[in-house]
């Protein structure tokens, strides 16, 4: 397929649904892409076997799945998905098909690589939690400065990863789903919980775990990755830790956590943490002493019910 032919099947995507630009695009031909660095963090690497499998499948079938690409310029396609495949594809100089999507921006190819991480089935909990931390970020960001932290009908569809403009009454039909679309006074957390079918505190937290990542990370892909896929182990209230400290500090621990996997912070956040979990046990010994009273009276299952809000309170600081 000609250069020509691929800038004019661009243009019809904005005119066909994704369904139709797929019939249209059955020509398989090898086309060079470009890998944007700042799409890495949205594609968690495969371990050493799941690597071996695909590879070993491509070898012997070749490249069912086309890559899907942005075309940015005439010239330049970026790579938005496949990339473990075109990299296997290149090694042994394979070659693969191209899926062109059209994408109104990079922001929108962020936008869809995130949901499409979030739909798969094998996502862990720890990568969901990221990814819906990075997304409720880039929303409010988006936002600032117009309505605060309001989300609009246009984020419905950057969310789901789409880039058709929907026409309110063709919603439904168009997608093939039900989609709820928020009205611009719902604040954008609420409707993503609805969206990912958790609670709002849940997303409040995802972008605190999100923040709290990457400033412990730093420009280290593959650090990020390794804690959230629990290669490397380093707890959520440590990263809160972290995440307080200094630049140089955070340097430091980072270096010698990637070193020895150990985490080591000063020693005044080392108090004070061993003086938190020492109140935290004891909270949690009365609360068993007052469970192990067997008929609870009523002022102690009232006693139970303070204490238990006080350890959740505890959880969620």
């Amino acid at each position: 397929m000609a250069k020509k032919e691929f800038f004019g099947l661009t243009s019809r995507m904005n005119e066909n649904s994704f369904a139709e630009v797929q019939a249209i695009q059955k020509e398989k031909k090898t086309k060079e892409v470009v890998i944007l660095e700042e799409l890495k963090m949205f594609i968690p690497p495969l371990n050493s076997e799941e690597l071996q499998i695909l590879e070993d499948s491509i070898l012997q079938d070749g490249c069912r799945d086309d890559l899907v690409v942005w075309q940015r310029t005439f010239e330049e396609f970026i790579l938005v998905d496949g990339h473990n495949r075109y990299n296997i594809c290149k090694k042994h100089n394979l070659s693969y098909g191209v899926l062109v999507r059209p994408f109104a921006d990079l922001n929108d190819v962020k936008n869809f690589m995130i949901s499409n991480q979030l739909g798969k089935r094998n996502t862990s909990d720890e990568v969901k939690s990221y990814l819906r931390g990075v997304q409720y970020a880039k929303y409010k960001k988006n936002h600032s400065g117009t309505g605060a932290n309001q989300y609009t009908k246009n984020d419905e569809k950057e969310l789901r990863g789409q880039n058709v403009l929907l026409a309110e009454n063709d919603e439904k039909e168009l997608r093939g789903q039900n989609v709820l679309l928020a009205k611009n006074s719902e604040k954008t957390y609420n409707k993503l919980a609805q969206t990912h079918k958790v609670s709002s505190k849940t997303i409040q937290r995802d972008e605190k775990f999100a923040e709290n990542l990457d400033k412990f990370s730093g420009e280290n892909v593959d650090l990020k990755w390794n804690i959230l896929n629990k290669n490397f182990l380093i707890s959520k209230n440590d990263l809160e830790k972290i995440s307080k400290l200094s630049d140089a500090e955070i340097q430091k621990i980072r270096e010698e956590f990637i070193a020895t996997k150990k985490i080591n912070l000063p020693k005044n956040e080392s108090k004070k943490t061993t003086s938190k979990n020492n109140n935290f046990t004891t909270t949690l010994k009365k609360l068993e002493a007052i469970l192990q009273k067997e008929p609870l009276q009523k002022n102690q299952k009232e006693k139970a019910k303070e204490i238990l809000k006080e350890i959740l309170e505890k959880l969620d600081a």
